[in-house]
């Protein structure tokens, strides 16, 4: 009887202060919407983040080196423990001309899995005169789909020393796992600053040998990018590729030699070949040309005939000599730049080395640092406020409380009302602001950062011991505060309960010995102030 009792002044006392109930309810769910929501945020993006470089299959290490790869240096990667894949690919540093700028833009080729770029607008690429050009350019630019650009070297190579074409028609937008952010890298041509990228077949290109050779580590897809697993599982794979890096190196250094001093030893024989045939063609001629000095003499008539002859086979002889000079001017500094070759170098590179990936990454963290903070004051402001809110509302039942008392109450069971006020305003409350907090605010903050990077859309990653954990703290904070309101009055006697409690002793405050200030104030600032000194819960 009496527990229904108490149950039916519970469920009475939510409807004749609905107002209070609301205010606890709404204080409690923004603290736990922006709790969960900003605690939330910096997961969801490292997770929408590794999820969009899973579905473009992008690499995990980037291996480049300063004399080319070969498929031996693939097929060595390959066999590297850790690695679970490996493409090689090809690149280039060009210009363009555009009005009157000339745009460095970066030529990549398509790769058969990885890197996987996204078609916005047109088609792939297929020929090896066609190509796919960055959307973020395209939009500002002047140039349409079908549009031609012809490149440029930038150098005193030859385009086509690199690409089959200096070329290329426009086929379609593209937007690539390499370049998230608006920032294309830096290059050693134009302004040193890289502008736009295009995308063209793999058979666009004229070279023998890879620029660079992308890898992905066993296990590492398996993992959230950004976080220490993922970095410690690719760590791992790194430190294998290095211990065959000064073997691939010496490996392209030897072979890279034997070629060329092969070529030059073959252009030295055939040079030899050449003086011989010439030694002998000038005995030969200077034969001929005093045969054709004795027919000169017996015949004036062709004279002059003659005389252009042995001229013109003079100036024969000295050009085939000219020749044979510049021929060995060529082998010897063929040989000089092959004795000053420098030793082959690898890079192993991760992601740790793209601008992009590496700003998505501190933008994250810094939404992480700003989580670790600023939720905890909302929790802090709903506290106070609860234990405002509850302190207000016993005071206000003292007398109730003290009837309660009297009758035999435990002070377990009266306290079980305040209690389950406070639990049940801040449990729904929680929940709704969960809810709310946890899908807006990561949406919001995702969408702010969608201006500065191109991860679409945004991927929601449960984090149960997170969420748990937000309406936890709600529930706690909220009531925590009211039982320390309750408490107090709890341990009273039915007596002094029943009765209106005796007001607050006034006191002097540290202004009022500051006569020059106190003086000046009017009655109601002086109210004021000793108020916020007397009820200092209520000030904080």
């Amino acid at each position: 009887m009496k527990k229904r009792a108490l149950r039916k002044d519970f469920y009475m006392e939510i409807r004749r202060s609905m107002g209070r109930f609301l205010s606890i309810f709404f204080i409690v769910a923004i603290g736990c919407a922006f709790f969960s929501g900003i605690r939330a945020s910096e997961p969801d993006m490292r997770y929408s983040g590794d999820a969009y470089f899973d579905r473009k299959n992008m690499m995990d290490i980037e291996v480049i080196s300063t004399l080319g790869l070969t498929e031996d240096d693939l097929d060595a990667i390959r066999n590297v423990d850790g690695v679970s894949a490996a493409e090689g690919g090809y690149s280039s540093d060009m210009l363009f001309t555009e009005g009157d700028n000339k745009v460095v833009v970066h030529v990549m080729s398509l790769l058969p899995s990885m890197n996987q770029v996204q078609l916005e607008e047109g088609e792939l690429p297929e020929a090896d005169d066609e190509c796919a050009l960055d959307v973020d350019y395209l939009k500002e630019s002047s140039l349409e789909i079908g549009d031609k650009i012809t490149l440029i070297s930038g150098t005193d190579d030859d385009v086509t020393d690199t690409l089959k074409n200096d070329t290329y028609t426009i086929t379609g937008a593209v937007s690539s796992p390499e370049y998230i952010s608006f920032q294309r890298g830096s290059t050693t041509i134009g302004n040193g600053t890289v502008t736009t990228f295009i995308a063209v077949p793999e058979e666009s290109f004229a070279l023998d040998v890879y620029t660079e050779i992308y890898v992905q580590s066993d296990g590492a897809k398996d993992l959230t990018a950004f976080t220490d697993a993922y970095d410690s599982r690719v760590d791992e794979t790194e430190d294998q590729l290095e211990a065959i890096r000064e073997d691939r190196e010496k490996a392209r250094y030897d072979e890279i030699m034997d070629e060329a001093q092969t070529e030059l030893d073959d252009a030295r024989a055939e040079l030899a070949d050449a003086e011989k045939e010439l030694e002998d063609g000038r005995a030969e001629a200077e034969k001929e040309l005093a045969d054709a000095r004795r027919e000169l003499e017996d015949g004036q008539a062709e004279v002059d005939s003659g005389r252009q002859e042995l001229a013109d086979a003079r100036a024969q002889l000295e050009s085939s000599r000219q020749q044979l000079t510049d021929s060995q001017v060529q082998i010897d500094q063929g040989q000089k730049e092959l004795d000053e070759l420098e030793p082959c170098k690898w890079y192993v590179l991760g992601r740790n080395t793209n601008t992009g990936v590496v700003g998505y990454s501190q933008d994250a963290e810094r939404v992480e640092n700003l989580s670790s903070i600023f939720p905890v004051i909302f929790f802090l402001v709903a506290a106070l406020a609860c234990l405002t809110t509850m302190t207000r509302m016993v005071e206000e039942q003292r007398t109730q409380i003290g009837a309660l008392k009297a009758l035999g109450f435990s002070r377990l069971a009266i306290s079980q009302k305040y209690i389950g006020y406070a639990f049940v305003a801040s449990l729904v409350g929680g929940l709704l602001g969960l809810g709310v907090g946890a899908t807006l605010i990561p949406a919001v903050i995702a969408n702010a950062f969608q201006i500065m990077y191109a991860i679409p859309g945004l991927d929601y990653k449960v984090q149960l011991p997170l969420f748990v954990l937000a309406v936890l703290a709600a529930v706690a904070c909220t009531t925590g505060a009211a039982l320390w309101a309750s408490l107090s009055t709890l341990m009273d006697t039915p007596a002094n309960l029943m009765r209106p409690r005796a007001p607050k002793a006034g006191k002097r405050v540290f202004l009022e010995y500051i006569k020059p200030i106190w003086r000046r104030l009017s009655f109601t600032w002086k109210v004021t102030m000793r108020n916020l000194f007397r009820y200092q819960k209520r000030f904080w």
